[in-house]
């Protein structure tokens, strides 16, 4: 019964947090459009094993990352600069006419572009020091021995499923509607900038509203 708990607690966890319309998202959209299901897997691939590095280590050393205050602010500001760096580039990419980063780098492996995308998605150690403490210290899931690789299978399954599931309602949602090619393009600076001002917003409830 542990096993699935962790398991079913890790899934709900990943798979609320990837369902949020977010780059990897979008570029799961433009892969699975351009060269199908199975670059997209390879794909999800390639973003699952950098969240399992995270994951993992943020649950072992979720209390020792706790107290790293600033590390941890380190890390949101320089993710919200990041943020607005890539919605500037992708904006600028766009309106010079030039095509989009995945169509420009159309021929790079799939499972490379999710190890490159999901290892610049900065705010993962944040999100899941403060989720993994929250699910341990409230006793949601056991991860002592061989407990946690459930817990971890199931965060994995989360966010794979949430990948696909948006990717695939984009994909359809733009083979029954013409003005969603035209808006794909946008959607890369829009979806950074709103992630950084999302981020601006959490980081002054975080620090200046105590």
């Amino acid at each position: 019964m542990e096993r699935l708990k962790n398991t079913g607690v890790g899934f709900l966890v990943s798979f609320a947090g990837s369902v949020p319309l977010g780059y990897l998202n979008i570029a799961g959209y433009e892969i699975l459009a351009r060269r199908g299901w199975e670059p997209l897997m390879w794909y999800v691939l390639g973003v699952v094993i950098v969240e399992a590095i995270v994951i993992y280590a943020t649950l072992i050393f979720a209390r020792k990352l706790s107290r790293k205050k600033q590390l941890i602010r380190g890390i949101e500001i320089f993710s919200i600069f990041f943020m607005l760096t890539l919605a500037l580039v992708f904006l600028l990419k766009t309106n010079s006419g030039q095509d989009v980063f995945f169509r420009q780098y159309f021929d790079h492996p799939p499972v490379v572009i999710g190890l490159i995308l999901s290892g610049v998605n900065f705010m993962q150690l944040p999100f899941w020091t403060a989720w993994n403490l929250y699910v341990v210290n409230h006793h949601y899931v056991k991860t002592h021995g061989h407990r946690k690789w459930f817990y971890l299978l199931g965060t994995l399954i989360g966010s794979a499923g949430g990948i696909l599931g948006i990717s695939a309602a984009l994909f359809y949602a733009g083979q029954s509607s013409n003005w969603m090619q035209q808006v794909i393009p946008y959607l890369f600076p829009a979806v950074f900038l709103l992630i950084a001002i999302y981020q601006i917003i959490q980081y002054y409830r975080k620090y200046h509203l105590k």
